[in-house]
């Protein structure tokens, strides 16, 4: 597990080539959260001898050049080789976290951006790929999943330059992340694994998760 670094560390990051710029993916993962309603932080929960927010970036990995992991005011490792965000101004949910996220991304050439938050136990590399394929199927800003009760803004592929209008929309005292949504051009996909959306913020939800687990 590496250290979380200052967000200033990427600034003497060596910029990827411009020819792979249009291809580049960057993977974001959104580990902010203070856990409040779970009493500990969840990113750090194990389960399959990985943390919450290890499995989030190994689902990243096999798609994307680049990781980051976006924190907060509370400190917490990050597995190795993952790049590691402070938000620039804290308590302003999650959109504030993508924001900070597609902004390093763009910043290091990355076109699309999938996101991820760090309290998915049954995330998966598949559900990545294809989120990816849908967004490159037919282009829009955002693609974000569904399942048959919700959509999930946290687990979706993002173009990078959407940076600077969710940070426009933060600076007018917007913070939700799906009326953001709703004003851009998203499309939601119901993925074939619904249970790879299920997140965690109590402890009754942990033990539903290892209930679940043991079905699959």
């Amino acid at each position: 597990m590496s250290s979380p670094r200052d967000s200033s560390a990427f600034a003497r990051a060596r910029a990827p080539d411009s020819a792979k710029a249009a291809t580049s993916t960057a993977g974001i993962v959104l580990a902010g959260g203070e856990s409040r309603r779970m009493g500990s932080d969840k990113t750090q929960f194990v389960l399959g001898g990985k943390t919450l927010l290890a499995r989030s970036c190994d689902a990243l990995r096999a798609s994307c050049q680049m990781v980051f992991a976006v924190l907060g005011e509370t400190t917490r490792p990050v597995p190795e080789g993952v790049l590691v965000l402070s938000d620039d101004v804290a308590g302003q949910g999650p959109l504030r976290g993508v924001a900070t996220g597609l902004a390093a991304a763009r910043g290091h050439g990355a076109a699309r951006a999938a996101v991820l938050s760090a309290d998915l136990p049954l995330i998966t590399a598949a559900v990545v790929r294809e989120l990816l394929a849908a967004f490159d199927a037919d282009p829009v800003e955002a693609v974000i999943a569904a399942d048959e009760t919700r959509t999930h803004p946290l687990v979706g592929v993002y173009s990078t330059a959407l940076a600077e209008p969710a940070t426009r929309a933060l600076d007018r005292g917007e913070r939700g992340m799906m009326r953001f949504l709703d004003a851009r051009d998203t499309r939601k996909i119901m993925v074939k694994e619904p249970f790879a959306l299920s997140n965690v913020n109590t402890p009754q939800e942990w033990d539903a998760i290892a209930r679940l687990r043991s079905q699959l």
